[in-house]
């Protein structure tokens, strides 16, 4: 069951967020991944975007104590 799922957009190479002090989120897991437009090497501008392209590995983080 996926709770509260939404997605977020991001631009640049670095994203700094601070993480409250706060009990209840302890657990909570969140995903990121990588897009880069007009990448060499990436698909080719025949694949569903119309533009070269490619993708990071998923990177899951989950908040600890």
């Amino acid at each position: 069951m996926r709770c509260g799922a939404f997605d977020l957009n991001f631009v640049g190479n670095a994203i700094a967020s601070p993480i409250p002090c706060d009990a209840t989120i302890v657990g909570a897991r969140f995903y990121t991944q990588g897009l880069d437009f007009d990448a060499a090497g990436g698909c080719t501008s025949a694949d569903p975007l119309g533009f070269p392209f490619t993708l990071s590995e998923t990177i899951l983080t989950t908040i600890g104590a």
